[in-house]
């Protein structure tokens, strides 16, 4: 069986404070069988640094306040919904990255990252750690939906 994970994704977690075994209590209860509660013991409150593209962008793991709540109430819940349908099941807000992308992860513990203006829903892993892969690789290249204005959504790929 091969390392957890890669030895880029490795070093940045062990820099940031992470490591193998490490647990932090939640002040929050979860879901029962919810995959965010196993993910945010092992890994909340971490700010892990990534530098990208002679950038650090920081991605903090937490659970998170929804940023635009309460901004736009009626659009925020249509889009939530939707996001739940998305996904299949209920989403938990497990952390954000460099200040506007909010970071979800279903029941299952698929990965999904949304933008702060709703206009984007990113697909970051289908697991846990392959959205850590994914998050701390050098290029990140985003696969999701574009959220039209009517609430439809359209398949594309964006490099960031």
């Amino acid at each position: 069986m091969g390392a957890r994970f890669s030895e880029r994704t490795r070093r940045l977690l062990e820099i940031s404070g992470w490591s193998e075994g490490r647990r932090v209590l939640l002040d929050q209860e979860l879901p029962p069988g919810s995959a965010a509660g196993p993910f945010l013991e092992e890994f909340g409150a971490l700010v892990v640094d990534v530098p990208r593209g002679g950038l650090v962008v920081p991605c903090r793991f937490d659970l998170v306040k929804h940023p635009v709540r309460d901004v736009y109430p009626r659009r925020d819940d249509e889009l939530w919904q939707a996001l739940t349908a998305l996904s299949g099941s209920p989403l938990t807000p497990v952390g954000e990255q460099g200040g506007s992308i909010l970071l979800l992860m279903s029941h299952e513990g698929r990965v999904f990252s949304v933008d702060d203006l709703w206009s984007f829903v990113g697909v970051i892993g289908q697991t846990p750690d392959e959205a850590l892969e994914h998050l701390f690789a050098p290029e990140l290249v985003l696969r999701g939906y574009t959220i039209e204005d009517d609430g439809s959504l359209t398949w594309e790929s964006r490099d960031q």
